[in-house]
């Protein structure tokens, strides 16, 4: 059983915490969703100045503006 859930998995092109699997009430939880690539360093974009995350929601790479 687990040989044919890993072949699902890679089939789909699932990983642990895939924000495109995740449902909407943990989106919150999921720190895959927040983080982006900024000048070859990872950031967690909730801690972004509120400039960056306006531009990363325009630009659709956050679900929404997270509250400060």
């Amino acid at each position: 059983m687990q040989a044919k859930s890993k072949q699902i998995r890679d089939l789909l092109g699932m990983y642990p915490m895939d924000p495109d699997w995740s449902i909407p009430s943990m989106i919150d939880k999921n720190p895959l969703v927040w983080m982006l690539k900024v000048n070859d360093f990872i950031i967690d974009v909730r801690h972004a100045p509120r400039e960056f995350q306006e531009e990363a929601f325009r630009k659709g790479l956050i679900p929404y503006i997270p509250d400060a």
